[in-house]
């Protein structure tokens, strides 16, 4: 991801929300176990899907990555995710 990344999202109130983050920052949130579902890969773009669960609320959260491909490696594009996914 860049290195100024953000989330930028609405949140459960329904309110758009945003959040800066550092990816050089030692305070990453260790506070869920992630699954890698599943990766398609079409060229030089891939889709890789994950499902996350949350140690402290037990609630189940799901997120789909776009990635590209650039003369650097993979880079992720786009993140979007939610929470109270049944299907």
């Amino acid at each position: 991801m860049h290195e100024k990344g953000a989330y930028r999202y609405v949140n459960r109130d329904g309110e758009y929300a945003d959040s800066v983050f550092r990816l050089d920052s030692d305070d990453s949130d260790t506070n869920y176990k992630e699954e890698l579902l599943s990766v398609e890969i079409y060229g030089r773009l891939a889709i890789a899907k994950l499902r996350l669960e949350q140690f402290r609320s037990k609630q189940i959260e799901y997120k789909v990555m776009t990635l590209h491909k650039t003369k650097d490696g993979w880079k992720i594009t786009s993140i979007t995710w939610g929470f109270g996914i049944t299907q």
